[in-house]
Parts: structure tokens; C-alpha cells; sequence
């Protein structure tokens, strides 16, 4: 590498480098139900460290690099599906095609009355209740944010169908890696996830309802379970505390894709604000 400088008496500095060029591969594929073969919208689908999500159509694709894969296809309402050897090449597309099955719930109670005669018996049971996902973005960030300093949050409002509603989990998404470091990038760093009720002032965050901490796995979405918040009436934030400086941390991603819900908030909890609206954040709950 030739650089021209201001110095005199080196004029011209030469600087050896190496170029490296990048041939990544990609793998694309449709996931259905395995029932009527409907597309499924907002399946996770992962290949080791990268995710995506599928489009309305039950599409993904994801670019990766060469080698040989363990893939997984995972949605709320059903079972997950785990595809081993998936082999990848340079340039190349591989298509893995998902379909998934539905998750069958047990009745909530089962209630049997023998009558007097010992000839028939009465059974009642209390209806399922399912497990079902919030979701309000379309699977892709056209932009990404990070805070300069940790603890500050981003959260996104969810109003559940029904109630009472328990939050036991959601995902994240957080990119490809490339920002806002991508010489050391943040897989195996950690974020912080509460639950805030939304009786705070003017509908904004309040209690706090639950937290856990959550390590940064993969890139894309990333997914965490382990919460435990009951709601039982009102919506309630779903906020990414986060877990380190700048650069050195995941960033969250932001949909800026039309329409614009305007279910977003932000707080720099360092600088002693409140929460304040934003556009929208990809996130969603289950």
C-alpha cells in the first residue's frame, strides 16, 4: 500500500498488506405448517451462530460461511425442528425447506363424575391455553443503536390478546455482527431483559415485574426464556437493559420500514432521563 504524506523527508510511505477475499455461501428455504402447508411468518430459523426470521410468504435466507451446518426452525405453537449436516460452499446456495409441526396442549383441568348407578361417567375439562407470540415488527432491521454507556435500555410496549397473560420469554434482534465493533464483535457478551407493567406515569414503564440477564450466542435474533411475569391487565415493556461500553456490546436493531407503530421507548438511565418514544424496535414476546 503507496500513501502520500506531508513529511519532507518521507514523502512516500509504503505499508505491506494482505488482502483476503470473502466467498460466503447462502442457504434459503420456505417453512410451512405441516398441517395444511401454510407458510409460517416469524419462524426463527438458525445456523449456528446466524439467524433469521421468515417473511409472510414462510421465506428466509441467510449468508453464511462455507461449511457444514446444524440448523433448527423454531415458532411459538409449535415444535421445533433440528436439521443436522446441512453442508454450505462458497458462492453456492443451499435450500433447506422446514416444516413444522403443531404443539398440542394439554386441557388445563380434567374434572370425572361417576353417576349413581356406576354405568356412565361425566368428564369436563377447562380449555387449553396455549402458548402465543407478540410480535409487531417484520423480521428485519434497517438500522442499528447502541448506547454510549451500559444500563441504558430500549424497550418495546406489547398488549397481550387476554388475560391474565405471563411472560415467560422473547427475542432480540441484534444484527449481523457488524455493528457497533466488528473487529471483536460481541458474541459472548450479555444483556439485561425486565418486564416494566405499564402504570408509570402517562402509560409508561412502571413496576417492575421481572428480569434475567441474557448471553449473546448467536447473531440475529437472539432468544431467551426464563422470564415470569404475570399481567393482568393494561400492556406491559419489554426492555433491553444494556450490558456493556460501546463498542463493546450488542446493539439493538430498528425496523424503519413504513408502517411505523410507534410502540417504542428509550431511556438513558446514566444521564438520569425518563422514558421518552421512539420509532420502531424489532422485538417481540411469548
Amino acid at each position: 500500500l503507496e500513501l502520500n504524506t506531508n513529511d519532507l523527508a518521507n514523502e512516500i510511505v509504503m505499508i505491506p498488506a494482505t488482502m483476503v477475499v470473502y466467498n460466503p455461501g447462502m442457504i434459503t428455504g420456505t417453512v410451512t405448517a405441516a398441517d395444511d402447508n401454510q407458510p409460517i411468518h416469524g419462524a426463527v430459523v438458525t445456523a449456528g451462530t446466524y439467524s433469521t426470521t421468515t417473511n409472510e410468504d414462510g421465506n428466509y435466507s441467510i449468508v453464511v460461511d462455507a461449511g457444514t451446518y446444524t440448523m433448527t426452525f423454531a415458532k411459538t405453537g409449535y415444535t421445533t425442528l433440528t436439521v443436522a449436516g446441512v453442508v454450505v460452499t462458497e458462492t453456492n446456495t443451499t435450500v433447506v425447506d422446514a416444516e413444522l409441526e403443531e404443539e398440542f396442549y394439554a386441557p388445563t383441568l380434567v374434572h370425572a363424575v361417576v353417576n349413581a348407578a356406576d354405568t356412565q361417567t361425566e368428564v369436563t375439562w377447562g380449555a387449553p391455553e396455549p402458548n402465543y407470540e407478540i410480535v409487531y415488527d417484520d423480521g428485519t432491521a434497517e438500522n442499528y443503536a447502541a448506547w454510549a454507556l451500559p444500563g441504558n435500555m430500549n424497550a418495546v410496549k406489547f398488549t397481550p390478546a387476554g388475560y391474565p397473560a405471563n411472560v415467560y420469554g422473547g427475542r432480540i434482534y441484534v444484527g449481523d455482527g457488524s455493528f457497533p465493533n466488528n473487529n471483536t464483535g460481541f458474541l459472548g457478551t450479555t444483556f439485561g431483559v425486565v418486564v416494566y407493567a405499564a402504570d408509570g406515569a402517562n402509560g409508561m414503564p412502571g413496576t417492575t415485574l421481572d428480569s434475567i440477564s441474557v448471553t449473546v450466542d448467536n447473531l440475529g435474533w437472539v432468544d431467551f426464556t426464563g422470564l415470569n411475569a404475570t399481567v393482568t391487565e393494561g400492556s406491559f415493556y419489554l426492555a433491553m437493559v444494556q450490558g456493556a461500553q460501546s463498542p463493546n456490546c450488542a446493539p439493538v436493531g430498528i425496523d424503519q420500514s413504513i408502517p411505523t407503530l410507534y410502540r417504542s421507548y428509550s431511556r438513558n438511565v446514566a444521564a438520569g432521563g425518563n422514558w421518552t418514544k421512539y420509532a420502531y424496535l424489532p422485538s417481540s414476546a411469548h
